[in-house]
């Protein structure tokens, strides 16, 4: 399976700023001034969120939205929810062995998941 995180517009964006392949990214940390790049070979990389565009630069500053994704149930979602998975980008972050943890989650289940994550990636203009 690819690395879902390195698909993300946060890391596709940060990763352009830094001249860093996404494919590098095993994981990411956002604070609110902050996105930090985890890879295997560099350690974390620091991207500052006043170098990434304006779109991108909200995330943090805007509480949780609820967590929408397309063809899976609202107690799912709601499960999800409560399980600490506020966002898209949070579930994104999360492994499959954890999401299917999270009651209501199957294999099925779990391939909407990441392919709505898959679609919203891809869906966003990186190029601001």
């Amino acid at each position: 399976m690819s690395n879902i995180l390195s698909k993300t517009p946060t890391v596709i964006v940060a990763c352009r700023v830094k001249n860093l392949d996404p494919a590098l990214v095993r994981g990411v940390r956002l604070t609110e001034a902050d996105v930090f790049l985890q890879t295997a070979d560099l350690g974390e990389v620091r991207v500052e969120r006043s170098a990434l565009p304006a779109s991108l630069q909200v995330e943090a500053e805007q509480p949780p939205q609820a967590l929408l994704i397309r063809d899976v149930p609202s107690n799912t979602l709601a499960a999800l929810v409560s399980a600490g998975y506020m966002t898209l980008a949070t579930v994104a972050g999360a492994s499959d062995k954890a999401l299917l943890a999270v009651d209501g989650v199957g294999r099925a289940t779990l391939r909407r998941i990441r392919a709505a994550i898959i679609d919203a990636a891809t869906a966003v203009d990186v190029d601001e």
